[in-house]
This record gives structure tokens, sequence and C-alpha cells, in this order.
């Protein structure tokens, strides 16, 4: 009546939890690992690229500026 000598548990009572657990643990690692896949793999959306926002006044100081610097490499 001893399991000493078998290689696998009998399949009879607490016994079936020793089959059932590794495929359960196998199962809910290819669940977590699908999901985590899908996260990882998810791209975020792309943003729309638009001018700069900028304050009122701001453009034409910007723009006199950057003339500024390129008049004076000339």
């Amino acid at each position: 009546g001893s399991q000493e000598p078998l290689a696998a548990p009998i399949d009879k009572g607490f016994n079936r939890l020793a089959w059932l657990f590794p495929y359960a643990v196998g199962g809910i690692g290819a669940i977590a690992g699908a999901f985590a896949v899908a996260k990882w793999s998810h791209r975020p959306a792309a943003k729309a690229v638009d001018e700069p926002t900028l304050a009122p006044g701001e453009d034409e100081q910007l723009q006199a500026r950057v003339d500024e610097e390129l008049d004076s490499l000339e």
C-alpha cells in the first residue's frame, strides 16, 4: 500500500491534487504570460503633432530673435 516505489502518485483521493497542481500552475502561468505580452506589446496612441502653443506676442518675439541670430551669422 505504500507509494514509495511508484513514479507517479496513485490517482485517488487527495493524491489527485498532485496530478492537478502542475497543470493548474502551467495554465495560470500561460494566461498571465499572455496578459503580460498583450500589455507590453500595446503601443500608446500616437499624439497629433500640432504647432507649439505660444502665448500671444511670444511668436513675434521668437521670430525677431531668430532673425537677429540669422543676421549675426551672415
